[in-house]
């Protein structure tokens, strides 16, 4: 149910009507009406400061719809009709949700609610990781009016309710997996010893003979066991990113390419790449000063920008093709760059004549140090030189005693 309009299919927070549903409306003037509580009944259980914890009464709505952070706003007619409930004339808008089948099938108070949004997911997994449920009691001896420590008689413990306990008493299963998956050992190429008799027959003698199947040598076991029909082909990712190549644009793509490679690990990410490079890059392909090679280049620069993002870089997929590798320098220069296309505002720009010259002169200082840094960086890391904190920190002990 993706449509308020569906949901009142399921629910309704309405008197039916007397005469043609008696029934019905008897049940729930018994157990589905709330209250009163508010201004008519105050001292009502449900009243936390002042008001109804359980926001009643609701207000008439002509329709179903989302709620904001809450159940939706069912549709409640404003149709004049009224029960007296405890000495008090109530309508429409204090009858609690249920389901007309459910009430009359098990004639009790059954509060239906929907929970279609993906805010149910938070509400479920919020359910099952909250603990166990506990309870404070106290042990209390014949004496009268005992001392009780609070601390020294506190006792973390579950409280079991008594179908949960007799499950454990019996020893039923608590849970089951299906299908069951059962770990087989597994010996990889030059890592493990393997022992055998002399007059046993090996076949296969290798881990080559393993990945041949009908004189054709694959690379992969993966491969392998798909030919034989072991494990189904693995493609989601790159339906995942056919389907959305038809709406979305390169540069959202480009996004969701970098999410599929971290989170879906696809089995050959170059030959993803290859399949999609036109719609990854249709936005650059338009510039026609650019080759092909800077597109690439700046497509997968936008790339290598998400993949840092969460926690990888290009390289961790792209390792294998060296005309994949980005161009040194324009790495190196990115967080310079991104610092210069800070947008500044002109207030802040006339503010720099307010400064008195020792003002000025830190601020000309650090921003020569963090020029000089990003070279530094540069050349350390063009070098390969470990340690480069080190260097650092004693060029910019340096740095400091010339300028002072």
């Amino acid at each position: 149910m993706f449509h308020p309009e569906s949901f009142d299919r399921i629910v309704c927070p309405e008197l039916p009507d007397a005469h043609t549903e008696p029934y019905l409306f008897s049940l729930v003037v018994k157990h589905m009406v709330h209250g009163p509580c508010g201004l008519l009944n105050p001292a009502c259980p449900c009243m936390k400061k002042n008001s109804c914890k359980y926001n009643y009464p609701k207000d008439y709505s002509e329709a179903t719809k989302y709620g904001t952070n809450s159940y939706p706003i069912y549709r409640r007619h404003d149709d004049r009709h009224v029960i007296n409930i405890r000495g008090s004339q109530l309508d429409n808008r204090w009858v609690v949700p249920y389901h007309p089948y459910l009430l009359a099938k098990f004639n009790c108070h059954i509060n239906v609610e929907i929970c279609s949004t993906i805010q149910a997911v938070k509400y479920i997994y919020k359910n099952i990781y909250k603990g166990h449920d506990k309870i404070l009691y106290t042990l209390l001896g014949d004496e009268q009016d005992p001392v009780v420590d609070e601390t020294k008689n506190f006792q973390a413990a579950r409280w079991i309710s008594p179908p949960e306990s007799i499950w454990r008493i019996f020893g039923f299963d608590l849970n089951h997996l299906h299908p069951a998956i059962i770990c087989l050992p597994v010996h990889l190429e030059n890592e493990h010893v393997v022992t055998f008799a002399a007059n046993q027959a090996l076949k296969p003698s290798s881990f080559k003979d393993l990945r041949t199947i009908k004189e054709v040598t694959y690379t992969t076991f993966r491969d392998d066991a798909l030919t034989l029909g072991l494990i189904e082909s693995d493609n989601t990712a790159e339906m995942c990113i056919e389907e959305a190549a038809c709406y979305l644009m390169p540069h959202a793509l480009r996004k969701l390419f970098a999410i599929v490679l971290v989170f879906c690990c696809p089995k050959n990410s170059i030959q993803l790449w290859s399949k999609f490079q036109d719609f990854l890059s249709k936005d650059f392909a338009q510039n026609r000063d650019l080759t092909p090679k800077m597109i690439n280049h700046r497509v997968l620069d936008i790339v290598d920008n998400n993949l840092r993002s969460m926690g990888k870089k290009l390289e961790d997929f792209f390792h294998t093709d060296k005309d994949m590798s980005l161009d040194f320098d324009d790495r190196l220069a990115k967080d310079l760059q991104t610092e210069c296309d800070i947008y500044v505002p002109a207030e802040d720009l006339l503010a720099v004549e307010q400064l008195n010259v020792e003002q000025k002169m830190l601020i000309i200082k650090s921003y020569i140090m963090f020029v000089i840094i990003c070279q530094v960086l540069s050349l350390l890391t063009a070098l390969e030189v470990h340690e480069k904190h080190f260097y650092i920190e004693h060029f910019l002990l340096r740095f400091d005693q010339m300028v002072t």
